[in-house]
């Protein structure tokens, strides 16, 4: 079987990679372009490279790259556009722009992670991806943990930021102003728990994002007011442009409450598949520290650890790796020794209380068939007694 056909992308990829470097490496040893620099170490001969101008992206074949895109998820494109220009300008895309070359790319992430496709098109596929796989507060930058994404209004925001930029609709007026009459009804909104999708809950609204709507709204008024003439179906004319904006805009907010719903939906989903996904491979780990446990000889029984760095140990999800296992075996011996010392010494315990049990009736029945006068003798709980030991451990056979 051919080994370059069974090979996976990120392989070839590779194995790409490392015979460019030889390469230039051999042409740099021979006086040739392609490196800044080639220096020797004197004290321990080792030698440093510094390459230039090598782009392993536009080297790779098209077929390659494309396959390795096929495999990754919104996170792994966000990464690979943050990183590298020719990716950014591959996977650009915009909502205006729904042909995008670099919009299969990210439809096929997606459906990856079984993301929904969005309705209301008023993020594009990096601010998507930024959105859910994102971290602190878009409002103060707080990039601590406390911070919750909002898919109704598209931003995340910290618990203050929360409370300080969303207002309810009863008393946003009081807050930010008169309003345009349709401007509540132009603007993104988010619920009081937007993680249960009620609709019938007070609305809150962003008041930046208000005002801006606002002041929009307020500029397309003053223009159509001062248009003359009766009304007509031009569309540069500004009573059909605010007429326009407001319809689409009211469209756009409606998709937008079914997108954030969604999004929710699949955001639990998706938590509770990638749980289940790390509890396998948690099970799977330990499955292989046990096993290697037991080809060393130890029992079974005695392979349960309460130590701390024992059980942060096994609680590891990535993959158990060979040096990763030697350096916590010292401790999980020491713990798996301890355990087998405190299981044979109440099996032990065990043994004579059974021992114990067995015998306490036989005495009473020798007590029993005594004469009546002598005093009987209360039997104590544990005998330890050599002298009945032959009656419940067998003894070797004695030569004739």
């Amino acid at each position: 079987m051919d080994d370059s056909k069974s090979a996976s992308p990120q392989t070839v990829l590779s194995d790409m990679a490392r015979a460019k470097g030889e390469e230039q490496r051999d042409q740099l040893k021979e006086g040739g372009a392609g490196a800044s620099g080639w220096t020797t170490n004197e004290q321990d001969g080792t030698t440093k490279v510094k390459l230039r101008g090598f782009s392993l992206w536009k080297d790779a074949p098209v077929e390659v790259f494309l396959e390795i895109l096929s495999y990754s998820t919104p996170h792994d494109l966000l990464l690979f556009s943050l990183v590298n220009k020719p990716l950014y300008s591959l996977l650009a895309t915009s909502p205006a722009d729904p042909e995008a070359e670099g919009k299969r790319f990210w439809k096929q992430a997606r459906q990856n992670v079984c993301m929904p496709d969005l309705r209301a098109g008023d993020l594009s596929e990096r601010e998507l991806a930024g959105l859910v796989e994102g971290r602190g507060c878009i409002v103060c930058r707080d990039k601590s943990e406390h911070h919750m994404v909002d898919y109704y209004i598209r931003m995340r925001l910290c618990e203050d930021c929360r409370e300080t930029e969303l207002d309810h609709e009863v008393d946003i007026e009081d807050r930010v102003g008169e309003l345009h009459p349709s401007a509540l009804a132009c603007t993104l909104f988010t619920l009081d728990d937007p993680r249960y999708c009620d609709m019938d809950d007070t609305r809150y609204f962003y008041k930046p994002a208000l005002r801006e709507m606002n002041d929009k709204l307020v500029a397309l008024q003053l223009a159509a007011d001062k248009a003359e003439g009766p009304s007509t179906d031009d569309p540069n004319d500004p009573r059909t442009v605010l007429t326009r904006f407001i319809r689409e805009r009211t469209e756009l907010v409606e998709k937008a409450s079914l997108d954030g719903r969604d999004l929710f939906q699949w955001e639990e989903e998706d938590h509770e598949r990638r749980y289940y996904e790390e509890q396998q491979r948690r099970a799977q780990r330990v499955r292989l520290i046990k096993a290697h446990l037991l080809d060393l000889g130890f029992d079974e029984r005695d392979c349960s650890f309460e130590r701390e760095e024992n059980e942060e140990f096994l609680r590891r999800s990535e993959p158990l790796s060979t040096v990763a296992l030697s350096q916590a075996l010292p401790s999980l011996l020491a713990e798996i020794q301890l355990n087998s010392q405190r299981r044979l010494e109440l099996e032990s315990f065990d043994r004579l209380r059974q021992r114990s049990e067995l015998l306490r009736p036989l005495y009473h029945e020798m007590l029993a068939s005594r004469p009546t006068k002598l005093e009987k003798a209360v039997f104590p709980h544990f005998v330890l007694t050599a002298t009945f030991s032959s009656i419940f451990i067998p003894s070797p056979a004695q030569p004739n």
